[in-house]
Order: C-alpha cells, then sequence, then structure tokens
C-alpha cells in the first residue's frame, strides 16, 4: 500500500504538489494521467525519494519512508 498524507513538493513557478493526499491498495494498478505540469513525475520522484517532500507523510506498508535517510530507504 501506498498512502499520501498531505504532502507538498514546492517546485519552481508555483509548480510541484500541494496538500494530495491519496491511498492505493497493495495489489492495484494505477495510472497517473494530467497536463503537463500537474505533479505526475513529482509524486513519482517523491515515493522514491529522489526528491525532498516539503511537507507531509509518504508510507509504504504502513511505514513512513518520508523520515529514512537515503541508505535506509535503499535498504528498505
Amino acid at each position: 500500500m501506498i498512502r499520501f498524507n498531505k504532502v507538498s513538493v514546492k517546485r519552481v513557478n508555483n509548480r510541484g504538489i500541494h496538500n494530495i493526499s491519496f491511498n492505493i491498495k497493495g495489489g492495484r494498478f494505477v495510472y497517473l494521467m494530467g497536463p503537463t505540469g500537474a505533479g505526475k513525475s513529482t509524486i513519482i520522484k517523491a515515493i522514491q525519494r529522489s526528491i525532498n517532500i516539503d511537507s507531509g507523510e509518504i508510507f509504504v506498508n504502513d511505514i513512513d519512508i518520508s523520515k529514512f535517510r537515503n541508505k535506509s530507504l535503499a535498504h528498505y
């Protein structure tokens, strides 16, 4: 399961994601769709932790990965 709880990532020109919350249950197949600049890539990069979030929490299997250090995340 992946859960975003009020996640925000600020980018240039007021782009990014702002206060996003959603749940994806385990075993589900999900599409991210939207226009350019809607935040699709930002959501994926936030899950991968290739970018840092400014606020909120990201849970994977009920573990808050937004607090992990990079080495811990790679091990997880």
